[in-house]
């Protein structure tokens, strides 16, 4: 897998925001698609500006980022399991890309799975367009879909 890559394309997919934002689901969410649920009241935050000053900070930002994509490979490859190791670099970026955005929601495309383990890569482009996911997001699930269809960028 093409960590730079990845980055890009969820960097490219997520678009910046250095300030909170509620996303489609309700949500507090800031820069590239970070949840602030987590992060609102750390323990080592005192005061209302030194909040406001760690939430909106790049460095802050680009360091969520890269903690939400380890989050996002780890529970890629728990879900796949040994399936993981079928898939090239292109289709386990795809599925970690998919992670990052859905969360734990990833692990309801049982037909998706069930696609990579007869490894029918089109099956399982099309279980990715078959969605709610694609509804929301049509233009990053169709990329997407089409990334693991043809293993290509």
């Amino acid at each position: 897998m093409n960590r730079d890559r990845l980055l890009k394309s969820i960097k490219d997919h997520e678009g910046y925001r250095a300030l909170p934002y509620k996303d489609s689901l309700g949500f507090w969410t800031i820069a590239w698609g970070h949840l602030l649920e987590d992060d609102l009241m750390p323990s080592d935050i005192t005061t209302i500006g030194a909040l406001l000053d760690r939430i909106t900070d790049s460095a802050t930002h680009e360091g969520w980022l890269e903690d939400d994509v380890d989050n996002a490979h780890e529970l890629a490859m728990r879900w796949l399991g040994f399936m993981w190791n079928d898939l090239g670099e292109v289709r386990k970026e795809v599925v970690t890309e998919m992670a990052y955005q859905l969360g734990t929601r990833l692990t309801k495309f049982n037909k998706f799975r069930a696609a990579i383990a007869d490894h029918d890569w089109g099956t399982a482009a099309n279980e990715m367009l078959d969605s709610l996911w694609h509804t929301q997001t049509p233009k990053r699930a169709q990329e997407l879909a089409r990334r693991f269809r043809s293993e290509t960028l």
